[in-house]
């Protein structure tokens, strides 16, 4: 975020380049500044992040990062590239909800600064699941609609038995 906000730096453009997330390695950097037509070509992908952030938004902004850098799919390679995408979004998301109050890349930037520095566990800020596939999920069932499923429990199933053959 601190090489959108300030495009012209180059050496937040590279901080942020040699990161996890953009993923270029040491080589990568050292072919980027040999090539000036490369290097400027990406400072001024970044100042239209940096547009789009002042004009549409942070979300706009960091999804058309992602989108050009095929963060996602670079993330889900990875062994815990689910959990790993999973906490990008909901980062991302936490990111719209407070530039509201927090206008601006320097406004914004501070905020976020300032809850990693407190490292907050507000309950809307807690790990979301990255799948819900392993989930317990409670269904009515209608007759034959328990053949959908690998392991159907019913809790009571004598309750729907009026009466009984044994009478007292």
């Amino acid at each position: 975020m601190q090489a959108l906000a300030a495009p012209h730096d180059a050496g937040r453009v590279r901080a942020a380049l040699a990161t996890t997330l953009l993923g270029r390695n040491a080589a990568d950097l050292a072919q980027l500044s040999d090539d000036g037509p490369a290097w400027e070509e990406l400072l001024t992908c970044f100042r239209s992040y940096r547009d789009r952030w002042q004009q549409q938004g942070i979300m706009a902004a960091l999804q058309a990062l992602l989108a050009a850098e095929r963060i996602p799919a670079r993330l889900l390679r990875r062994p815990d590239g689910e959990r790993r995408l999973t906490n990008l979004l909901q980062l991302l998301e936490l990111l719209q909800v407070a530039s509201g109050e927090h206008p601006g890349p320097d406004g914004l930037l501070r905020w976020l600064g300032d809850r990693r520095a407190e490292r907050a566990g507000d309950a809307d800020q807690q790990l979301r699941l990255e799948s819900d596939e392993g989930l317990v999920k409670v269904v009515t069932l209608h007759k034959s609609k328990g053949l959908e499923y690998p392991l159907v429990f019913i809790p009571f199933p004598w309750s729907a038995f009026k009466g009984s053959r044994c009478s007292r």
